[in-house]
């Protein structure tokens, strides 16, 4: 790694610069796509020319907007050119949809619309007459479309205002954007200040690419009424007090969710809290977002000048099939910043936060709990709440993004055995067959424990195909609940996992701990307390099966990777779990840290009463102080 990048105002404009030129040199002979390694996405060879040219203009418009930018007639003329000649009627390769074509078409023209808003008539006048009208016919379209039912339904914000920008709106514009902000209000939890992406429980960093991006954007554009526009800052600022925890104070993001080859897009909302004059001091937000654009850069995420698909340097395997090879480019948006004049405190010098150090709710529904000690680079986040339904009706088994127990910032989902076993999850296996997670409720949560119920799914068929309910000899596992229960404290995270009946033979149960980038075993101990240390360079891990477990081991999984070639994940294991009262109770502890760090001594199980009470209770002990779980049939919950 060479020198770490500096992120001035000015390196912000030279980095904007020098993606846009890398990006146009990569243009088809027709000028029409970019031509990038990788595979077509899902969405087609149309689809993903115009994804690749629109996110790459639309960075190109926040270069510009700048007024120091040194982008000048040639790369203005790509643009103009591509916009011409990609949505000429034709067909081919390089062709762009039409405007009644469905599918990504609705997010790129989306950025087209933001570029050509904030370029203006200096641009959008250079067209010729019937490339305008083309682009306005698709635009207009767009509008109305049918679109899934998540953050897809701002995009007609953007379109709108560039409409109306150049006297093309129309009320049924508007009211289709009063539809779309009135549907997102259903997804927001005041508490927290996040949406979920859509009806489901899915809390992910498309807060940032969209639904806290969007709204306050297109309100500053197009100047709404100032209750309106204050609506939307109140809530960047409540989702911002908790979600710049998700990044390490030197800028290192949490690995959750999907889209992640979108990068430092992620720094988006920062820049613009400080655009519509939000609550987050402007110095403290340009710090935040220049820490997580030096993270990727530093990271070797700009290869040879491109965004390539992946994490940090090009990687194959962590896209979605949705994404083409030029959506990498969506990291654009961070570059939003440019927008604010050099004067602006946003690019004041402000020194890095101190590590957050313990446990920290997100709060309201989300279920999350944030785990982080006195560490540059390394998070935990619990998950008791985020999902990804739509996946799970789809494919009938989880999605690795957000169905594990717990995610960091150095260590990525894996699996390993046939998804017999999987990094912080349980996994019941009953006649062969592994379950996953299922959906997650989010049960109750204190200041450093949460609670959950899931209902368990079987995962694929032996080739791999999705099948319907877990059946084991003839009973559905989907009617089996497991409750959940995650306490941190002392530096480890104590899993509690019930099943209470009904039971149909289960014949294994591994809990699987984090999975370690690069590393090896270092240490097994079997017995009553099994456990399993796995090091590397960088990170250890350690997990012990506290009640319920009879032996540990290791294995290497092979599941595409960001930060490593290869990861070694540690696991505890019981086969035919023991009912107890009529319930299994499992209890693990895991901690992930650094190779030498100073630790406290491991929690223990103190003692499992039945009825007590009238209670069913774990009572557990860290150091001198003991805890109590109270298993109840709704769920799990810490009493002491």
């Amino acid at each position: 790694m060479g020198d770490s990048w500096a992120g001035s105002r000015s390196d912000w404009v030279a980095l904007a610069d020098s993606l846009v030129r890398a990006g146009l040199a990569t243009l088809s002979e027709d000028g029409t796509r970019l031509e990038l390694d990788g595979a077509m996405s899902d969405n087609g060879a149309r689809s993903d020319a115009l994804e690749g040219v629109a996110r790459l203009f639309q960075l190109y418009s926040f270069a510009v907007a700048s007024g120091s930018s040194t982008l000048g007639d040639g790369e203005r003329d790509a643009f103009l050119h591509a916009l011409t000649e990609g949505t000429r009627d034709r067909n081919g390769a390089s062709a762009w949809p039409g405007p009644g074509d469905p599918g990504n078409a609705t997010v790129n023209l989306a950025a087209l619309s933001i570029a050509l808003r904030v370029l203006g008539p200096e641009f959008w006048d250079r067209l010729d007459p019937e490339a305008q009208e083309r682009l306005i016919a698709r635009i207009d379209a767009h509008i109305f479309v049918t679109v899934p039912d998540n953050n897809w339904v701002l995009f007609r914000l953007a379109n709108r205002s560039f409409l109306a920008s150049i006297g093309r709106g129309t009320e049924a514009h508007d009211a289709a954007c009063v539809d779309a902000l009135e549907r997102i209000d259903a997804w927001y939890d005041p508490e927290s200040g996040w949406y979920t992406d859509g009806p489901t429980a899915s809390y992910d960093y498309y807060n940032a690419f969209e639904l806290h991006f969007l709204p306050p954007l297109i309100g500053w554009l197009d100047d709404w009424p100032s209750d309106q526009q204050e609506r939307y800052r109140e809530r960047l600022d409540q989702f911002l007090a908790s979600y710049r925890k998700f990044f390490a104070p030197d800028g290192t993001p949490l690995y959750l969710g999907r889209s992640l080859v979108y990068r430092f897009g992620v720094a988006a909302p920062f820049a613009i809290s400080a655009l519509v004059g939000g609550r987050l001091d402007s110095s403290r937000a340009g710090e935040r977002a220049t820490a997580i654009v030096r993270h990727f850069v530093d990271h070797g995420a700009v290869d040879e000048g491109l965004l390539r698909l992946g994490w940090h340097g090009s990687r194959d395997g962590l896209a979605q099939s949705y994404a083409s090879p030029g959506a990498a480019y969506m990291a654009g948006k961070a570059f939003v910043a440019l927008l604010l004049p050099p004067e602006h405190p946003f690019w004041a010098p402000a020194a890095a936060p101190a590590p957050h150090v313990g446990p920290a709710a997100i709060g309201g529904l989300t279920g999350l709990l944030l785990d982080a000690a006195d560490d540059p680079s390394l998070i935990r986040l619990i998950n008791h709440g985020t999902n990804e339904r739509r996946y799970i009706v789809q494919h009938r088994f989880d999605d690795p993004l957000y169905s594990r127990l717990g995610y960091s910032s150095l260590t990525a989902p894996v699996e390993a055995d046939d998804q017999r076993i999987l990094d912080r999850s349980f996994v019941v296996v009953g006649k062969g067959e592994p379950s996953s997670r299922g959906p997650i409720v989010p049960v109750a949560r204190g200041r450093d424990w949460a609670s959950s119920v899931s209902h368990p799914r079987r995962r694929s068929a032996a080739d791999g195909s999705p099948v319907a309910p877990f059946l084991v000899r003839g009973r559905d596992l989907t009617r089996i609940v497991t409750h959940h229960l995650t306490v941190i404290r002392r530096g480890w995270e104590l899993d509690v996992c019930v099943i209470p009946p009904p039971q149909p033979t289960i014949e294994r149960v591994t809990a699987g701990g984090w999975a370690v980038p690069d590393g090896a075993l270092v240490a097994t101990i079997d017995g009553a307390r099994p456990a399993v240390i796995v090091r590397s360079a960088e990170l250890e891990t350690e997990i012990i099966g506290l009640h319920g477990f009879e032996r540990g081991g290791a294995v290497d999984a092979s599941t595409p990777q960001p930060f490593g070639a290869s990861a070694t994940l540690p696991y505890v294991q019981v086969t035919t779990p023991r009912v107890e009262d009529e319930h299994i109770v499992l209890v693990v502890a895991t901690r992930l840290d650094r190779p030498g760090a100073a630790r406290q001594s491991p929690p223990r199980v103190w003692g499992w009463m039945s009825r007590q009470f009238d209670w069913r209770v774990v009572i557990l002990r860290f150091g001198w102080r003991l805890a109590i779980v109270r298993i109840r049939d709704d769920g799990l919950r810490l009493v002491g």
